[in-house]
């Protein structure tokens, strides 16, 4: 957190309306104390708030609460921002038809990536590339990371700030959908670029497949929260989400371990626990089971 911190305070050094907020929200270490530090070392441009509630989505909804300006920009503790950062922000929020913008995320964990880690997984580290160009971002073929994106504090307190409901994955795409229903514009901007920096000496295969499982159940609310069909569809969604998690699980068995479709398999077996479970909770509350 304190390179990423002082990296950012270098490039707003010179921006009189800047500010940089930390929000802690469920640091178990020293955070507070490094934090504090930071503050009393930033000039006036940096402010730490504890926030009681857990979860990313209550961090950036009370960092929103806490900013004065016309653009918020957001960052997590283990990356670090690319000396054009806060540039390429500047550059994005002087055009009039930007609303959001976002950019290059490297996936660069402490250690480097285990040699058994699929290259196709590396979403799972918020590796983030749309190439070397400005592109338009559309739902529902494009989202954003939710880790490295800014956006006109206006339009984020029109489409209402992050779902607090959603604790685990899936904020990003539910907060993408109502953006692009409010008739914003987001664009990828390759300067902004950071690098994600992740501490993975204590993953195993195991703990990864149980963070799948927990994405699953995301994207299960996520579904259920946003949810278009009727009851009956969205468990027969559920069946087939098993199936479908089963035999790519089985597949994967059968091909020698391929360990990327058994977090594909995984991810939707916890998708399909989540619906049951929310659906089994609406069927008592109205009468149904």
């Amino acid at each position: 957190m304190k390179q990423c911190v002082c990296r950012m305070l270098e490039q707003i050094s010179l921006i009189d309306s800047a500010e940089i907020i930390i929000v802690d929200n469920g640091s178990t270490d020293n955070t507070k104390e490094v934090a504090l530090g930071l503050v009393r070392e930033g000039d006036g441009k940096i402010k730490y708030i504890h926030e009681n509630h857990p979860g990313a989505c209550r961090a950036r909804n009370r960092g929103r609460m806490e900013a004065k300006g016309n653009w918020l920009a957001f960052i997590d503790d283990d990356a670090l921002p690319h000396e054009d950062w806060v540039k390429s922000i500047l550059t994005a929020s002087s055009l009039p038809e930007v609303d959001l913008v976002t950019g290059r995320i490297f996936a660069k964990p402490v250690g480097g990536i285990p040699e058994w880690f699929p290259n196709n997984l590396l979403w799972v580290l918020a590796e983030y590339n749309h190439g070397d160009n400005l592109v338009e971002l559309t739902y529902p073929e494009s989202g954003f990371p939710a880790g490295n994106f800014a956006i006109k504090t206006s339009v984020y307190d029109h489409v209402g700030g992050f779902n607090e409901e959603l604790k685990i994955y899936g904020e990003e795409v539910l907060f993408f959908k109502m953006f692009a229903e409010g008739g914003h514009k987001a664009f990828y901007f390759p300067e902004m670029a950071i690098d994600h920096m992740p501490d993975l000496s204590r993953m195993t295969k195991r703990s990864l497949l149980t963070k799948a499982l927990h994405m699953g159940r995301g994207v299960g609310g996520l579904r259920w929260i946003d949810q278009r069909q009727s009851h009956s569809k969205l468990i027969g969604l559920a069946f087939g989400l098993i199936v479908k998690g089963s035999s790519l699980m089985l597949v994967s068995a059968l091909s020698q371990g391929r360990f990327d479709r058994m977090f594909t398999g995984v991810m939707n077996l916890g998708s399909a626990l989540e619906t049951f479970d929310r659906a089994w909770r609406s069927g008592n509350q109205k009468g149904r089971f």
